[in-house]
């Protein structure tokens, strides 16, 4: 037997729990398949927690290399509707430029499951995932399953966004380079208005983190003729209450070494840093900037973000080195297909002074330095709002803002 009963709000809300007596309690609201905020975020924040310490004693103690994801990658598509002058793949490709076939609607929603029992949170990328038509599809099954924190990284250039849609991401990671509409357009390579698009889209964002929606991580790739427009885009985040995530524009996997030689991106590192210092709204804890903004030697964990392409391929240990372990559909489960990679493609190579990303470097900071990453946290949500992430990348054009939840309001 079921039973349905009211919310609190005067809507109709359930949710499935068992009673003593066998009646089966549903808990919705209407037109939304949300679990209880509160719960999602609990078990995320509890899963995240104990995957972290598997994972130091794991690699300190014993030495296990092969690490336990914190959170997935998906490429819903390489499709996108810009052709940013800084997209890179890594190989020097821009995404749009690679074709790569996509699930449908239905296998996209299996590999979601598949997904979810490895782990609990997932970041979405591409290209531009909105370009999928099912996106929000996707997003809202994802809260239905249980992920948590769920990143979105876009650029936010389409049409008005749906309130929604956005509002079923915990994190919105949103890339721009400029406030300066005719230059950005033109690093954009697309037609006039986009950046203002962009820009209103981001005010309007803005106001739906007030409001308790999604927060909202400005990813800003910094090259060395556009070190002033990211002073601007610094100054808007300010002004909007937003997050800046810098990133220094890499060539391939290394950052351009023009731009370290930059007297001026020397000098706006600087001011990143002692920004945040001062509070404001930076995102990542001071030493993971200062490897990430000057290329300093750091310890990769690839296999802490796994990648998975629009099909449902698994690259192992990372993005990278283009090593697919399986397809995570065909074998039916993600951690089948991860052990294959892991078996293929095992030891772990070294690698050299590369992928200066936030994304892998935040995951050094969490392995090599866990209380200094605990206390920065702390310090976040101080700041206000829900903490969820250290500024999700893979490439500049893909990835910022993302790393691991540990707090939450």
């Amino acid at each position: 037997m079921e039973a349905e009963v009211p919310g609190s709000t005067g809507h109709r809300q359930f949710v499935k729990a068992s009673l003593k007596n066998g009646t089966r309690l549903r808990l919705r609201s209407p037109g939304s398949s949300r679990l209880i905020p509160g719960w999602r975020r609990g078990a995320g924040v509890a899963g995240a927690a104990l995957t972290l310490l598997r994972n130091l004693v794991g690699y300190h103690v014993f030495g296990r290399k092969s690490l336990d994801p914190l959170y997935v990658v998906w490429y819903v598509t390489l499709r996108c509707n810009l052709s940013c002058a800084f997209c890179d793949d890594g190989t020097g490709k821009k995404y749009p430029q690679v074709r790569y076939p996509e699930l449908g609607t239905a296998e996209a929603l299996r590999l979601l499951e598949l997904i979810r029992e490895a782990c609990r949170s997932i970041y979405f990328t591409g290209g531009e995932p909105f370009v999928r038509k099912d996106f929000s599809h996707l997003l809202r099954r994802s809260r239905e399953l249980g992920f948590w924190p769920i990143f979105v990284n876009t650029n936010l250039s389409l049409p008005e966004p749906s309130e929604g849609a956005v509002r079923d991401a915990d994190v919105l990671i949103v890339s721009l380079g400029s406030t300066d509409e005719s230059q950005y357009d033109r690093v954009l390579q697309s037609r006039s208005g986009q950046t203002r698009r962009v820009l209103e889209n981001l005010r309007r964002c803005a106001r739906w983190q007030a409001e308790g929606g999604p927060r909202v991580v400005v990813n800003c790739v910094i090259s060395g003729s556009r070190v002033e427009d990211a002073r601007s885009v610094l100054g808007f985040c300010r002004e909007q209450g937003l997050w800046f995530s810098p990133v220094a524009e890499n060539r391939g996997v290394y950052v351009d070494p023009q731009l370290l030689a930059h007297p001026e991106y020397d000098r706006l590192v600087e001011e990143i840093l002692a920004a945040k210092k001062a509070g404001q709204r930076i995102y990542g804890s001071p030493r993971g900037l200062e490897t990430l903004l000057r290329a300093r030697f750091f310890q990769c964990y690839p296999t802490l973000v796994p990648r998975v392409y629009p099909d449902g391929d698994l690259f192992y240990p990372c993005h990278p080195l283009r090593q697919k372990a399986a397809n995570i559909l065909e074998k039916g489960s993600f951690r089948d297909a991860w052990r294959s990679g892991r078996d293929r493609f095992s030891p772990m190579p070294p690698c050299d002074n590369r992928c200066h990303l936030p994304c892998y470097v935040n995951n050094h900071q969490w392995m090599e330095h866990p209380l200094e990453m605990v206390l920065e946290n702390f310090r976040v949500a101080r700041q206000g709002g829900r903490v969820v992430c250290q500024a999700d990348g893979i490439q500049p054009a893909s990835c910022g803002g993302s790393g691991i939840v540990m707090i939450s309001d």
